[in-house]
């Protein structure tokens, strides 16, 4: 008895540390596959104006402003920044 407890705990343990694909921030999954297609871009700024995001961790989709070219983790930030640019200092 005392040893299938232990199995257990040991079991649970392990599946609790694994990540999976569940477990991946969807902003992140989202934004990750585009950082190469931007690497020539300056960008005005090395974070997401809406949600403070890095850049470096991926980039979904871009806007240009004023002549200033911003970067957007997702295509919901960048929703979010048309919608109102003077919530975000534009």
């Amino acid at each position: 008895m005392l040893r299938s407890l232990f199995f257990l705990l040991v079991l649970s343990l392990v599946f609790s540390c694994s990540k999976g694909p569940s477990q991946v921030d969807p902003m992140i999954a989202e934004a990750g596959g585009h950082v190469g297609a931007y690497s020539s871009v300056k960008f005005s700024s090395d974070f997401d104006p809406v949600c403070k995001m890095s850049l470096l961790q991926g980039i979904a989709d871009t806007l240009v402003l004023d002549g200033k070219v911003l970067g957007f983790c997702t295509d919901n930030c960048r929703k979010r920044f048309r919608a109102q640019p003077s919530l975000y200092g534009f």
